[in-house]
């Protein structure tokens, strides 16, 4: 090939179009800013507070959030966070699971004292529902100032994930107590004669329907 036509081939290469990036390589491809705006545009879902919360400036967040969410970067940026946060459906009976099977056991370390961090280190601090510290300073007159902290701890609860976990692989079948036509009465309490009378009254009801005649109320 001449250097004339190897010219050519190199000016038509450097004309082809880039090739967008794969959506693993989507943050990798935004400056600190875009991607602070990514993360808190997942938080909030409001592409104007995304923009202020990521310091893009106040007067003009609503304009610059209008003008991200157009380009294709962010896009694929938003959409690979979003691939990489949600759940399947393995994943939620996974945790639910996990849940069911929740013990204290998990925060007590080996001299049987509560401890955050061996929960932490066993990797089971999602089992908690919530967590609340509390600090008291008692100030006494013969020395210094006596802080206690006190953590109150409260799990997900295992009966509740064992409910979901049934529910989702249908072991359990919700029954509803009838009631009236009215809708107002359960049929509970009821003897068997008063049953079959209230059965054969809708059962008359539904022939006069069905007859074209609306019955008389007494």
């Amino acid at each position: 090939m001449g250097k004339q036509g190897l010219n050519k081939s190199r000016l038509a290469k450097s004309k082809s179009p880039k090739p967008s990036l794969p959506q693993t390589e989507a943050l990798a491809d935004l400056n600190d800013k875009q991607r602070a705006f990514v993360e808190h545009y997942l938080a909030c879902w409001n592409g104007a507070e995304a923009a202020r919360r990521a310091g893009y400036s106040v007067k003009t967040a609503r304009e610059q959030a209008s003008d991200l969410l157009t380009k294709p970067n962010i896009k694929a940026a938003i959409a690979q966070r979003i691939a990489e946060l949600k759940m399947s459906a393995d994943e939620v009976l996974l945790r639910l699971a996990d849940h069911a099977r929740g013990s204290i056991e998990h925060f007590m370390d080996g001299q049987d004292e509560f401890s955050l961090a061996e929960a932490r280190k066993q990797g089971k601090m999602h089992l908690v529902k919530k967590l609340k510290r509390t600090k008291r300073t008692e100030h006494r007159k013969d020395g210094d100032p006596v802080v206690t902290t006190t953590t109150e701890v409260e799990l997900h609860d295992p009966q509740a994930a064992l409910v979901q976990l049934g529910r989702a692989n249908a072991l359990f079948t919700d029954k509803v107590a009838p009631v009236t036509p009215d809708g107002q009465h359960e049929y509970t309490g009821l003897t068997d004669d008063e049953r079959m009378a209230r059965l054969a009254a809708l059962a008359e009801r539904a022939r006069t329907r069905r007859a074209g005649r609306a019955p008389k109320n007494d």
